[in-house]
């Protein structure tokens, strides 16, 4: 039931092993030595994916076996390469185990590099159950090209108990640290289904299976056929995969709770039965992204292909900013999807949004595929298809512009307004109730509805360009309207219902004392990062803790955010080559290109959000960050040197 936790665990590689340790994870410990046993009797070569802090490979190696082990995390492989060296440093015999074992930096989904039929046995600890169904089916099928004939397959993760009683009790336990593990991270683990099905459906034939914990953690043995020989990749293990449901429900849940990740299923789907020559647009796999964009094209009759890549299940902007979507995610969406199967063409239409996370570069270097910057609102799709590939290099202002128009603030204020009110609403109501004060719950629930909803109506009508202002102004008008409010129920109507207290005068504003309060609260909640609430202001927050210095912020449970450099933007003019990518991917149109002196200039320089989309896209480097304080400029340079601390 705490295999979740991992997921904390991993975004500190150092406490890794000690966390392992202090769940009382001993049995684990016993399951790997039984793994290791087990290849030990027939392989000398083993590939172990998700090798993490090296623990596994090092247990393999000292049985004679030389590993090949792959991590994604790069601060996992420099713990593990320490604990190797460590190892290796007690005696010559630990450091000859020690050298049987090679370390590289992949993801699973990078299996694809290895020549086939290079191993006698692939292994994978709790990996599965952080990868996608597609990805599961992809590593299973590269497991099995890679095995020579006869080779061996051992898999341990978590999976979805079979017997009823056991999975209600499996689900009730892990619920709570599930929650705590979400909270901290952002991201979760999910237990494997059907795995022994899969692992059969990739042509393994299974030879025995260990269950631990409530038959939630799995040990599966598997080996390739002996008659087997070279099998390629089916396609029918890339095939299209559905659309993700739109119902009203879904759609109401995923708006009121934005804020947590709500993940679909990543691969590729087929929108009104497209052709190889239609184009292939790239998105996140947040599923209300996934379902409007998909709704979008079947209202418009638009043909298309639809990749959904791995972001954790967070929106375009958050996730490329947050280095979620990258260029890793969109090569692995490209080689999970089977696209190259399914169009003849090699281009690739991503969200201009994504800019700040995608390198085109390494995308076409990996997988020969061309990215093109699309528009900005996916309103604007429809046009910018209509003159596709025209388009591409001719976007209007429209479509190159972010707009924060009333229905998003709308969405932004049912974000905001729907875990207040169930972190402070239920509190609330209990209090309330305790103290004899029921009558309030329906005015302060009503003024938490009015302060969000209506703050985020008159948004663009509020003074000043900052949401820090607007917010200050926007309270101090609700307490104004409620002490006109209490005013004039207390000295016209006297409606005995609202009056706690009797004062007369400016005093009587006390009647409504529990809504002033409420407001100071929502008002504190509120200013803590107002601009960053917004699409086209920079996170206030964000920039106040790296002009101090700060690389990391809000450390809890060991876990911490990396702060990403925040500055003026700043244009060396001399380096400018005129290539006008910087006006394709800056959202606020800062920078003008002028044609006849092919140099970009940046005009309104202090409308610039610092999503650093111009600056990781200029191929001159000629765009950058100024920093503005001394501290930030020390940052700066700790973050340039790969220093997170």
């Amino acid at each position: 039931m705490s295999y979740v936790y991992m997921r904390a665990l991993e975004t500190a590689p150092e406490r890794y092993d000690q966390g392992i340790r202090w769940l009382g994870w001993n049995r684990l410990d016993r399951i790997r030595n039984k793994m290791a046993d087990a290849m030990a009797a027939s392989a000398k070569t083993v590939l172990e994916i998700g090798v993490g802090t090296g623990t596994q490979a090092l247990l393999l190696a000292q049985r004679g076996m030389t590993v090949v082990g792959i991590d994604h995390s790069q601060g996992m492989l420099g713990i593990a390469k320490k604990k190797l060296d460590v190892f290796a440093s007690e005696s010559e015999s630990n450091a000859q185990v020690a050298s049987r074992v090679q370390l590289q930096q992949k993801a699973a989904v990078q299996l694809d590099e290895f020549p086939e039929n290079s191993f006698d046995a692939v292994t994978a600890t709790l990996v599965f159950s952080e990868l996608s169904k597609a990805e599961q089916r992809y590593v299973l099928a590269h497991a099995f090209r890679l095995l020579r004939p006869g080779g061996m397959l051992v898999l341990a993760d978590e999976v979805m108990p079979k017997n009823l009683a056991k999975r209600v009790v499996h689900g009730a336990l892990a619920a709570i640290l599930k929650a705590i593990t979400y909270l901290a991270t952002q991201t979760s683990t999910h237990p494997v289904r059907d795995l022994e099905q899969k692992v059969v459906n990739a042509g393994f034939e299974i030879q025995s299976i260990d269950h631990h914990q409530l038959d939630s953690f799995e040990v599966l043995y598997a080996k390739k056929p002996e008659a087997a020989g070279s099998q390629a990749l089916r396609m029918e293990q890339f095939e299209p995969i559905a659309r993700p449901h739109s119902g009203i429900g879904m759609r109401i849940w995923t708006t009121l709770a934005r804020m947590i990740a709500h993940p679909t299923e990543i691969g590729l789907i087929a929108i009104n039965e497209p052709s190889p020559e239609d184009p292939v647009l790239c998105t996140c796999n947040f599923v209300l992204t996934v379902s409007r964009l998909c709704d979008l094209l079947e209202k418009e009759h638009i043909s298309a292909w639809v990749l959904v890549a791995p972001t954790d299940g967070v929106n375009v902007w958050c996730s490329s900013c947050g280095g979620d979507f990258n260029a890793g995610s969109v090569i692995t969406a490209i080689k999970i999807s089977g696209l190259e199967g399914h169009v003849s063409h090699r281009t690739i239409i991503l969200p201009q949004l994504s800019a700040s996370g995608i390198d085109p570069k390494e995308v076409m270097n990996v997988t020969g595929w061309h990215c093109a910057w699309g528009p900005v609102q996916m309103d604007d799709l429809p046009e910018f298809l209509h003159e596709y590939p025209h388009s591409v290099r001719h976007k209007t202002e429209r479509q190159r512009k972010v707009r924060f128009e009333l229905s998003f603030r709308m969405e932004m204020a049912s974000a905001l307004a729907f875990p207040i009110l169930l972190v402070l609403g239920l509190p609330i109501l209990l209090i309330l109730a305790l103290i004899n004060l029921q009558a309030w719950i329906l005015p302060m629930f009503l003024l938490m509805v009015f302060y969000f909803y209506v703050l985020f109506a008159v948004w663009p009508h509020l003074p000043s360009r900052f949401g820090t202002k607007k917010v200050v102004a926007w309270t101090i008008f609700t307490l104004i309207l409620l002490m006109t409010l209490s005013w004039t129920l207390n000295e016209v109507w006297q409606i005995q219902f609202f009056l706690l207290f009797h004062f007369n005068g400016l005093l009587a504003s006390l009647n409504l004392w529990p809504l002033f309060l409420l407001t100071f609260v929502l008002f504190t909640i509120t200013v803590f990062d107002a601009d960053g609430m917004t699409p086209n202001l920079r996170s206030s927050y964000f920039a106040r803790s790296w002009n101090k210095g700060k690389l990391k912020i809000m450390e809890r449970w060991g876990v911490s955010y990396k702060v990403t450099p925040y500055g003026r933007i700043t244009l060396k003019y001399d380096l400018c080559t005129g290539c006008g990518v910087c006006v394709d991917v800056c959202p606020m149109i800062i920078p003008q290109l002028d044609s006849s002196l092919r140099k970009a200039n940046l005009t309104t320089p202090e409308l610039c959000v610092n999503c650093r989309a111009c600056v990781y896209r200029c191929p001159v480097d000629a765009l950058f960050l100024e920093p503005e304080t001394p501290e930030a400029r020390k940052a700066l340079a700790r973050f340039l040197a790969g220093d997170a601390n």
